[in-house]
């Protein structure tokens, strides 16, 4: 199933992320087989020059120092290398970067080298390749069979620390959390209906389609209480949830007034970024908005890579539902040409470059679908709405808004 034509490929676009993000000139990535060796499965840029193994055996330098670190690490200099200076050597190289590829345990590596411009590798490239290690990690994981996977084997000569269960995938547990009634809360109304929470876990499940995302939390506030649910790849700990939506509620305290239906993002990291998911640092973006004025509702969302503006508004399709509900956007992008002639431009089969964009705002649309179903819209009312989500999405990832719009 690995060695499938399709799926090798689809191991070359992730890697070709390497030379994108980190402007590496090479970079190859290796998937632990049962035998316990690693074998090399894509690779860009190495010539007849470069030592580019096709199997790296359990005593390699370069496992060994896997297992020890457990972590992105790089090295710029034959000084700095220590044990795998001979290995840099043989490889015609000074600076090398590895990042291990988690499922559940370490199931593979990237081996990325020798920046553009000769430039050294940083701490901020760490984060960046983990992010690129991360879409590997989610890609293994959408397989569904364990056999179709290589087993990760334990050795017992490597001291191990205690291993951080990084990848799952399946949803992490979720905690619906009381609290005491807060009549600051304002538009005061009983609790969310279990049919409304349950579609929240179908919504969840749509975001697992997206390569970069790690992580959401959906907090809901209102006079009896806040309930929150969590899920993604990366699993919180109950602390930290907790923690979110004691902060939650006081930002949704702060901002509601001003900024219900709008939304705002935070792109750096959150508060608690340095304490989730282990000091993993991840980006990611909070989302006030309010439906029907029933709900006041915080999302958290988490990513593994950093977003820009136009990301994050067209991963924000709460808050396009929100807009669209409201009527404050519809007349300006719901018109029949607009949509017929994108929905030609981006969504005729063959038109790969547009491939990931169309998956992502097909998951928009859906999510859109699903959030409306609860609200009980007839079914025009739901089918505008869905194709909102989708042309936003569109639109603010792709298009001039000007050229949209006019």
């Amino acid at each position: 199933m690995l060695d499938d034509k399709n799926v090798l490929l689809k191991f070359k676009e992730i890697l070709y992320s390497c030379l994108e993000e980190l402007k590496a000139t090479k970079a190859a990535f290796y998937i632990l087989a049962p035998d316990g060796k690693f074998y090399l499965k894509a690779s860009y840029g190495f010539t007849k020059k470069d030592v580019v193994p096709e199997v790296h055996e359990r005593t390699s330098p370069i496992v060994e120092a896997l297992y020890i670190e457990r972590k992105p690490f790089y090295f710029n200099s034959l000084a700095e290398a220590g044990d795998i200076k001979a290995y840099l050597l043989e490889s015609n190289t000074t600076r090398i970067l590895i990042s291990p590829v988690y499922l559940e345990r370490i199931a593979g590596f990237l081996d990325i080298r020798d920046k553009a411009a000769k430039e050294p590798f940083t701490d901020q490239d760490l984060m960046v390749a983990d992010g690129i290690a991360l879409r590997f990690s989610a890609y293994l994981s959408t397989f569904q069979t364990k056999k179709q996977i290589p087993q990760p084997i334990s050795f017992n000569e490597v001291k191990q620390e205690e291993e951080v269960k990084v990848l799952e995938t399946i949803y992490s547990k979720a905690y619906a959390i009381k609290t005491s009634p807060d009549p600051q809360i304002i538009n005061p109304v009983q609790e969310p209906p279990q049919q409304f929470i349950n579609s929240l876990y179908k919504i969840i499940d749509l975001f697992l389609h997206l390569e970069d995302f790690a992580s959401i939390t959906i907090n809901f506030y209102t006079i009896k209480g806040s309930y929150v649910i969590s899920g993604g790849r990366f699993s919180l700990s109950e602390e930290i949830i907790q923690r979110i939506n004691l902060e939650g509620k006081n930002l949704v305290l702060q901002k509601i007034k001003t900024e219900i239906g709008n939304g705002f993002y935070i792109n750096k990291h959150f508060p608690l970024g340095e304490k989730i998911f282990e000091g993993k640092i991840f980006r990611g973006f909070q989302q006030i908005i309010s439906l029907k004025q029933e709900y006041q509702i915080l999302m958290n969302y988490f990513s593994t890579k950093p977003l820009g503006k136009e990301e994050l508004q067209a991963l924000s399709p709460f808050v396009t539902i929100a807009k669209a509900y409201l009527n404050t956007e519809m007349e300006n992008f719901l018109v029949y040409k607009t949509y017929k002639a994108l929905l030609q431009k981006f969504l005729q089969p063959g038109l790969d470059d547009y491939s990931s964009l169309i998956n992502h705002s097909l998951v928009v649309s859906e999510i859109a679908r699903e959030f409306c179903k609860t609200l009980q819209l007839n079914p025009i009312e739901i089918e505008r709405i869905s194709l909102a989500g989708l042309l936003h999405d569109v639109g603010m990832r792709e298009l001039d808004y000007k050229n949209l719009y006019h």
